[in-house]
């Protein structure tokens, strides 16, 4: 069999396997020649066609005198990844994968040249991740006397699997790139966790929501009543300006949304018409009458 899963036991005593490539190809002069490779894509399919390029590299008579492709590691693209995410990708998402790369993948795979990260590294860093604890609290935390003693008290949960999953996702979108731009021959596939149970959430009764709005302080009073009332996102409450406010109609067009100071399309990419009731309208009037607009 020309193509196969070779596997052998290293001094670690742990077992390694590599899709290797083992042809004997018949020169026109009657001479045999064995070639056995290890293939650059560690998936059967890369196998395949590292197969298919060795024998035509063979039959042309260029086997041997191929320039040898730069070594890149991950780290190294990493930051051409990121550039992609910046041109292509809202700033949070970018945000988020900027973390999730020094947070977990680069720590893994950082000095591993690309075209040797296969199926069997993968499902290495997938394990790592399944035994691996959070460290949002550390990280949201200052170093205060009540905070380390709370760090100290509390037991770090374990990684969830949506947060994982996060993880699986950036790295094939990093390695998918890097096959895009040519840098591998092909990307292996990244599977990710099986379904996941669809969160609940406890919302507010009508009552609730009313009690909450009569407990707010004055000057906090109207951004609850048009939160709790139209069901916007934080930041697209942030990003929201008079000029979006049509009053007599009862209506308020999301333009934006701010993260971090940044403003973005709200979530969906484009603009939306949302309803405001008359008890928001009454709300927003006072509030601006007592701004002077």
């Amino acid at each position: 069999m020309s193509v196969r899963a070779r596997k052998w036991t290293n001094k670690a005593g742990k077992v390694e396997e590599r899709w290797t490539v083992d042809i004997v190809f018949q020169h026109a002069d009657g001479r045999d020649e064995r070639v056995t490779k290890v293939s650059p894509v560690q998936t059967r399919r890369g196998a395949e066609q590292y197969e298919r390029e060795l024998r035509n590299a063979l039959l042309n008579g260029t086997f041997g005198k191929e320039k040898k492709e730069a070594r890149v590691t991950l780290a190294e693209f990493a930051a051409r990844f990121l550039t992609y995410s910046e041109n292509n990708n809202k700033y949070s998402s970018v945000i988020t994968k900027h973390q999730i790369l020094k947070d977990h993948v680069l720590p893994f795979f950082g000095e591993m040249a690309l075209a040797s990260i296969g199926p069997a590294q993968i499902e290495d860093f997938k394990a790592l991740m399944r035994k691996k604890k959070s460290a949002a609290r550390a990280r949201k935390e200052a170093p205060t006397q009540a905070a380390i003693r709370k760090r100290v008290e509390v037991e770090p949960k374990p990684l969830s699997l949506k947060t994982i999953n996060n993880v699986l996702s950036a790295l094939s979108k990093l390695l998918n790139l890097a096959e895009e731009q040519k840098v591998i021959q092909q990307a292996p596939r990244v599977k990710l966790f099986g379904k996941l149970p669809k969160p609940r959430f406890d919302f507010l009764s009508f009552e609730e929501v009313e009690r909450l709005i009569d407990a707010a302080e004055p000057e906090w009073r109207t951004l609850m009543l048009v939160a709790l009332k139209t069901g916007l996102r934080q930041g697209e409450l942030i990003g929201l300006q008079w000029a979006d406010l049509d009053l007599s109609r009862g209506l308020v067009t999301v333009r934006r949304s701010i993260w971090r100071g940044v403003t973005d399309v709200p979530k969906g990419g484009r603009e939306r018409t949302v309803d405001l009731p008359v008890s928001a309208v009454d709300a927003l009037k006072a509030h601006r009458h007592l701004r002077g607009r």
